[in-house]
C-alpha cells in the first residue's frame, strides 16, 4: 500500500513541476537553402512538401556551398537577407529555421586581425540571434529558452531567440533519408 502510495504522490509531484512545451505549426517554420546547390533547393522543397510548410516559408540564399565562410560573407550571404525576409509582412510568426544540406557550417576568421567583432563561430548559433542587428560576440549569452535562465534577467527576449535546426549528412541520399525516416 505504502508503494502504491508513493508511485502516486510521485506521479503528482512530477505533473506539477513539467514544464509547459508546445509543438510548432508549420507556418512557424522557415526553410533554408543555398541557391548555388541544386542538391540543397531539391532537398528542401521536399522537405518543406513532406512537413506540411507553406511555399513562402522557404529562402532561398546565394552564397558558398564550402563548409567554412568568412564573417564578412556570412552578414552579407546569409544574415542580411535572412533577416530582411524575417522582417517581411506575414513572417513574425517564424519561430524556427531549419538550413538544408548545402550551406555553411562554421564562420571563420582572419587570425591575425581576430576581435570580438571577427571571432570563429556556427552558422548555427549566429543564426538563432539573426533577429537582432546587433549582440556580442565574446562569450557566451544566456538562453531565454532554456529552463535554467528563464526566471533569471536576460539580455534578450523569447522573441529574439530562434530554434535552429539543421538536415545535412555527406550526401543528399543521406539527408533524404533522414527526412523519410522522422
Amino acid at each position: 500500500m505504502k508503494g502504491i502510495l508513493f508511485i502516486l504522490l510521485l506521479t503528482v509531484a512530477s505533473w506539477s513541476f513539467a514544464v509547459e512545451a508546445q509543438a510548432l505549426m508549420s507556418a512557424e517554420v522557415l526553410v533554408v537553402v543555398n541557391k548555388n546547390s541544386p542538391e540543397s533547393v531539391e532537398l528542401g522543397s521536399y522537405y518543406r512538401q513532406q512537413r506540411g510548410i507553406p511555399v513562402d516559408n522557404l529562402i532561398q540564399l546565394e552564397t558558398s556551398t564550402a563548409e567554412t565562410c568568412s564573417r564578412k560573407i556570412y552578414k552579407q550571404q546569409i544574415a542580411v537577407p535572412l533577416r530582411k525576409f524575417l522582417e517581411g509582412k506575414g513572417h513574425e510568426q517564424i519561430r524556427s529555421i531549419v538550413l538544408m544540406f548545402g550551406l555553411p557550417l562554421k564562420i571563420t576568421s582572419d587570425e591575425k586581425q581576430q576581435t570580438a567583432q571577427t571571432r570563429r563561430s556556427s552558422v548555427d548559433s549566429e543564426l538563432a540571434l539573426v533577429r537582432l542587428q546587433n549582440y556580442p560576440l565574446d562569450g557566451w549569452i544566456k538562453n531565454p529558452l532554456f529552463v535554467g535562465f528563464r526566471q533569471q534577467k536576460n539580455l534578450l527576449s523569447v522573441e529574439d531567440v530562434l530554434l535552429v535546426a539543421r538536415l545535412d549528412g555527406p550526401d543528399k541520399k543521406t539527408v533524404r533519408r533522414i527526412i523519410d525516416d522522422s
